[in-house]
Protein backbone atom coordinates (compact mmCIF):
# COMPACT_ATOMS: atom_id res chain seq x y z
CA UNK A 1 0.00 0.00 0.00
CA UNK A 2 1.48 3.57 -0.75
CA UNK A 3 0.43 7.32 0.50
CA UNK A 4 0.65 9.30 -2.87
CA UNK A 5 2.17 12.89 -2.20
CA UNK A 6 1.16 15.57 -4.42
CA UNK A 7 3.96 14.87 -7.30
CA UNK A 8 3.07 10.83 -7.19
CA UNK A 9 -0.46 12.36 -7.93
CA UNK A 10 0.43 14.15 -10.69
CA UNK A 11 2.63 11.78 -12.44
CA UNK A 12 -0.10 8.43 -11.70
CA UNK A 13 -2.64 11.26 -13.45
CA UNK A 14 -0.08 12.18 -16.40
CA UNK A 15 0.32 8.32 -16.83
CA UNK A 16 4.27 8.28 -16.39
CA UNK A 17 6.02 5.59 -17.20
CA UNK A 18 7.90 5.73 -13.79
CA UNK A 19 4.36 5.68 -12.00
CA UNK A 20 3.33 3.19 -14.44
CA UNK A 21 3.94 0.87 -11.89
CA UNK A 22 1.29 2.42 -9.63
CA UNK A 23 -1.56 2.69 -11.68
CA UNK A 24 -3.75 -0.24 -10.13
CA UNK A 25 -2.81 0.92 -6.64
CA UNK A 26 -5.49 2.35 -4.12
CA UNK A 27 -4.60 6.18 -4.04
CA UNK A 28 -4.02 7.10 -0.03
CA UNK A 29 -3.76 10.42 -0.05
CA UNK A 30 -4.64 13.40 2.48
CA UNK A 31 -6.78 16.71 1.35
CA UNK A 32 -4.10 18.59 1.42
CA UNK A 33 -2.22 16.74 -0.93
CA UNK A 34 -5.40 16.75 -2.86
CA UNK A 35 -5.54 20.58 -2.60
CA UNK A 36 -1.61 21.09 -3.60
CA UNK A 37 -2.75 18.95 -6.77
CA UNK A 38 -6.28 20.46 -7.92
CA UNK A 39 -4.28 23.40 -7.47
CA UNK A 40 -1.74 22.30 -10.26
CA UNK A 41 -4.22 21.28 -12.37
CA UNK A 42 -6.19 24.43 -12.55
CA UNK A 43 -2.52 25.58 -14.23
CA UNK A 44 -2.54 23.26 -17.24
CA UNK A 45 -6.75 22.40 -17.69
CA UNK A 46 -9.96 24.44 -17.21
CA UNK A 47 -11.69 23.33 -14.09
CA UNK A 48 -13.91 21.18 -15.82
CA UNK A 49 -10.84 19.21 -16.60
CA UNK A 50 -9.25 19.12 -13.32
CA UNK A 51 -12.15 18.56 -11.78
CA UNK A 52 -12.22 15.00 -13.53
CA UNK A 53 -8.62 14.39 -13.38
CA UNK A 54 -9.26 14.68 -9.39
CA UNK A 55 -12.12 12.36 -10.06
CA UNK A 56 -10.29 9.49 -12.01
CA UNK A 57 -7.39 9.07 -9.05
CA UNK A 58 -10.76 8.00 -6.91
CA UNK A 59 -8.33 9.42 -3.81
CA UNK A 60 -8.80 7.89 -0.60
CA UNK A 61 -8.61 10.71 1.90
CA UNK A 62 -7.04 9.58 5.11
CA UNK A 63 -8.42 11.61 8.26
CA UNK A 64 -5.92 13.64 9.87
CA UNK A 65 -5.76 13.16 13.75
CA UNK A 66 -4.60 15.45 16.81
CA UNK A 67 -1.59 12.93 16.95
CA UNK A 68 -0.45 13.61 13.24
CA UNK A 69 -0.38 17.61 13.82
CA UNK A 70 1.85 16.71 16.79
CA UNK A 71 4.41 13.96 14.84
CA UNK A 72 4.33 15.98 11.75
CA UNK A 73 5.58 18.82 13.53
CA UNK A 74 7.60 17.20 15.51
CA UNK A 75 9.16 15.68 11.90
CA UNK A 76 9.76 18.75 10.34
CA UNK A 77 11.48 20.98 13.08
CA UNK A 78 13.53 17.39 13.11
CA UNK A 79 14.48 17.79 9.61
CA UNK A 80 13.97 21.98 9.39
CA UNK A 81 17.30 21.98 7.23
CA UNK A 82 15.62 19.96 4.31
CA UNK A 83 12.89 22.58 4.15
CA UNK A 84 10.11 19.88 3.96
CA UNK A 85 6.53 21.09 2.96
CA UNK A 86 3.95 21.11 5.88
CA UNK A 87 1.80 18.99 3.64
CA UNK A 88 4.58 16.16 3.26
CA UNK A 89 5.89 16.05 6.65
CA UNK A 90 1.83 15.22 7.40
CA UNK A 91 1.99 13.03 4.55
CA UNK A 92 4.53 11.18 5.69
CA UNK A 93 3.42 10.64 9.40
CA UNK A 94 0.05 9.41 7.59
CA UNK A 95 1.66 6.98 5.60
CA UNK A 96 3.20 5.57 8.52
CA UNK A 97 0.27 5.16 10.73
CA UNK A 98 -1.94 3.66 7.95
CA UNK A 99 0.87 0.94 7.19
CA UNK A 100 1.72 2.36 3.44
CA UNK A 101 5.11 3.40 2.32
CA UNK A 102 5.27 7.58 1.58
CA UNK A 103 5.72 7.59 -2.26
CA UNK A 104 7.30 10.33 -3.57
CA UNK A 105 9.77 11.96 -6.08
CA UNK A 106 10.80 14.88 -3.45
CA UNK A 107 14.91 14.44 -3.46
CA UNK A 108 14.66 15.67 0.16
CA UNK A 109 13.16 12.05 1.43
CA UNK A 110 15.14 10.00 -0.82
CA UNK A 111 17.15 7.27 1.54
CA UNK A 112 14.24 7.95 4.85
CA UNK A 113 12.62 5.15 6.37
CA UNK A 114 9.37 3.95 4.91
CA UNK A 115 9.84 5.75 1.56
CA UNK A 116 9.57 4.95 -1.94
CA UNK A 117 11.51 7.70 -4.26
CA UNK A 118 10.43 7.73 -7.98
CA UNK A 119 11.47 10.50 -10.00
Amino acid sequence: MYFFDTYALIEKNKGSQNYEKYSGEPVMTSVFHLYEFFYSALGEFEESKSREAMGRLGANKIEVLDRDIIEASKFRRQNRQKRLSYADCMGYILAKRIGAKFLTGDKEFRGMENVEFVK
